[in-house]
């Protein structure tokens, strides 16, 4: 079994081992597919040898061992990063996004990020999945900022992370069927390896433009505080 390309249709706290996971099930919702691939048990155990075969691969391996961050924290990023794709994350990731914060210590935001989906006129299923799309990208783009950046990180290396994550969940014993619906959340976001230093130089033009309107606001303001001060004043005598 293997990840298939079918074309159809807080990391930044808490232990790894003892993480408590933000995807539930109750009797009356329809199990998410983080919960059918086993839940945070199995998810771990699947992140455990995900990782155990990207140190081991030499075009890969750099990124991590030169990490700030201990393997338990980028297995806690990972493990939210499962959930967020697979589970009901998704809304705790855009309350993430809105703060700002990123686990990498790479900065940006979600607010205005560029995104590869476009379009007004979608359905409201079109519309659920280019949102769960966008939170997807945001996630990516800022908790690999540095990595994209500063290290060259690219679709390239996708293709290669991607080939890992399904011989990983093939040793957990995974169905070919669940294999294949991890594989149409997880393709999409190919392109983003492949254009991020591009999405973040816009992002980040689009910063600087509205902190230069901010300032030519502040500045008219500045300018007509005096002014209208005297009006109000003429007004009232």
């Amino acid at each position: 079994m293997r990840l298939t390309r079918r074309q159809d249709s807080n990391a930044s706290g808490g232990s790894y081992q003892s993480r408590t996971s933000q995807s539930s099930t109750n009797e009356e919702e329809t199990p998410t597919l983080f919960d059918r691939l086993g839940g945070e048990m199995v998810v771990k155990k699947i992140i455990d040898d995900f990782y155990g075969r990207i140190m081991k691969d030499k075009k890969l391996a750099p990124f991590f061992s030169n990490s700030d961050f201990s393997m338990e924290r980028l297995k806690v990023h990972q493990l939210r990063f499962f959930e967020i794709a697979f589970g009901d994350g998704l809304s705790q990731q855009k309350q993430q996004s809105k703060s700002g914060k990123s686990p990498r210590g790479g900065g940006g935001g979600g607010k205005g990020m560029t995104t590869l989906n476009g379009g007004s006129h979608q359905s409201p299923r079109q519309q659920q999945q280019s949102s769960k799309e966008e939170g997807l990208s945001a996630f990516v783009l800022m908790q690999h900022r540095v990595l994209f950046q500063e290290h060259g990180l690219n679709e390239k290396h996708f293709d290669l992370f991607f080939t890992h994550l399904g011989a990983s969940f093939q040793a957990a014993g995974i169905s070919q069927q669940l294999i294949d619906e991890v594989a149409l959340v997880v393709i999409p976001l190919r392109p983003y390896f492949q254009h991020a230093n591009e999405m973040l130089e816009k992002e980040e033009q689009e910063q600087q433009r509205r902190k230069q309107n901010g300032k030519k606001l502040r500045s008219l303001m500045s300018i007509m505080k005096p002014i209208l001060m005297r009006m109000s004043s003429s007004n009232s005598s």
